[in-house]
């Protein structure tokens, strides 16, 4: 047993110096295994930007397009064959809902003058996994000799902190990504110590005046990164995520209003001077909250492996299509406006780049694509609780075409109607419809 500990030391100490400190050797310059790096493919390398495989299957029709990508939705006729009553249709627009707000560009003219965009998709599973597995499956625990076992890959590592505001930390190999969390057993809490005491709960409700200034907040988290060697090089100026306030500052009752136990501070990612976005608009990149009760940095998001390679696609060259979409609320929105929409007006744009993911070949892969942030430069009138703050279009023209309006046919005009003798019947291919028609509504 006493090999098993001693052997067991050793696991941890290789872990912990190979995630900090390894490097690895390529084109003769030594650099840390997770350090930032480009590297450029030909184009169209990453194949279709918005694939799904069997997750988000496009059905063919004279307005095809993709299902749950912000698009039409289309029905594909084998998933209304047989049966009773309802609707059958070889490939049907539905109808969309109205907005009740109208969208309006109100920017500088800006012109689309580039043929391509280079796309990025993130590397995943480097060799600092596979370093550490090669070291870890050499040693002979005593009750298993792991150097046994062929082919290893590392896929992940967790160990914690055993004391008073301790932390967790999960390493994903797979990924090349690092959380950092609480050690729950070692934080105080009201869920953990008020169990079912209504009162203690009551008693430890936040109050504004616990909220650390934002200044205090950053000074918090740079400590924390500063302490822990987590190096920042790669992003921007840090910034307290402070959405919440907005409820509570339009709040009557603000003694009853929510505040919340953890405050984010967001250090956005930067890629070849650009700062990457989430599809909503808000900068993406490390995290690290801040617990109010104890003023303590609570845990780290988002750190991982910033290594891309970059493929050129086709660009979007038509600004008036862009405006279309603009009017139509963006990307993932396809809502024309009521006879009462209020105008929403949208500003002059940046580029930066926006943070996609699809499904291709069994994996997701995460894509930075050029976009066009813009911004809303006004709220509508008497909408306090009016949340977007800007529209993101897409640049590479695959992507940018699933946002397109789609013309919406009414199908209560010109429907055949078809009566089924056996509503029970077997038949699941079902009642085709006459050729040349578009829908069939079937009775039951």
């Amino acid at each position: 047993m006493t090999n098993v500990y001693k052997y067991a030391g050793a696991v941890a100490v290789v872990i912990l110096v190979v995630a900090g400190i390894y490097t690895t050797q390529q084109g003769g310059d030594v650099k840390r295994a997770y350090a930032p790096e480009i590297n450029k493919v030909g184009a169209g390398a990453f194949g279709s930007l918005s694939a799904q495989d069997d997750k988000g299957e496009t059905f063919e029709g004279e307005q095809g397009s993709a299902v749950g990508v912000g698009a039409p939705t289309l029905i594909p006729e084998a998933a209304v064959r047989g049966g009773g009553g309802g609707i059958a249709v070889k490939s049907m627009i539905m109808p969309s809902p109205y907005s009740d707000y109208k969208y309006v560009y109100a920017g500088e003219e800006f012109t689309l003058d580039q043929d391509t965009v280079t796309v990025l998709r993130r590397v995943k599973g480097a060799a600092a996994g596979q370093a550490i597995a090669n070291q870890v499956t050499n040693l002979n625990l005593g009750i298993l000799n792991l150097s046994s076992f062929e082919q290893t890959k590392m896929q992940n590592v967790s160990f914690l902190e055993d004391k008073e505001f301790g932390y967790r930390v999960d390493i994903n190999f797979t990924d090349n990504s690092i959380s950092i969390y609480e050690n729950w057993e070692k934080w105080d809490n009201p869920s953990s110590r008020c169990a079912d005491d209504s009162k203690c709960y009551e008693d430890s409700r936040l109050k504004i005046s616990d909220v650390p200034s934002d200044s205090e907040l950053i000074s918090i988290a740079n400590n924390f990164l500063s302490q822990y060697g987590i190096n920042t090089d790669a992003y921007g100026e840090p910034e307290a995520v402070d959405d919440w306030r907005n409820n509570y500052d339009q709040a009557e009752d603000k003694a009853q209003t929510w505040i919340p136990d953890q405050i984010q501070v967001r250090y956005p990612l930067i890629v070849e001077g650009e700062i990457v976005h989430d599809q909503s608009g808000n900068p993406a990149g490390l995290s690290v909250n801040i617990n109010i009760r104890h003023k303590r940095a609570a845990g780290v998001w988002g750190l991982r492996a910033n290594q891309f390679e970059s493929s050129d696609y086709e660009a979007v060259k038509s600004v008036e299509d862009i405006k279309k979409v603009l009017e139509a609320g963006g990307m993932g929105y396809v809502f024309e406006p009521s006879n009462v929409a209020k105008i929403v007006e949208l500003g002059t744009p940046e580029q930066i780049l926006m943070q996609t993911y699809n499904w291709s070949d069994g994996q997701s892969n995460e894509l930075l694509v050029p976009a066009l942030k813009f911004p809303v430069i006004n709220q509508p009138e008497g909408e306090k609780y009016f949340w977007r703050q800007n529209i993101i279009i897409p640049l590479a023209k695959e992507l940018f075409e699933q946002q397109l309006p789609q013309p919406r046919p009414m199908l209560d005009d010109d429907v055949i109607i078809m009566e089924r003798a056996d509503s029970d019947s077997d038949d699941e291919e079902g009642t085709p419809p006459p050729e040349g028609a578009d829908a069939v509504k079937v009775n039951q």
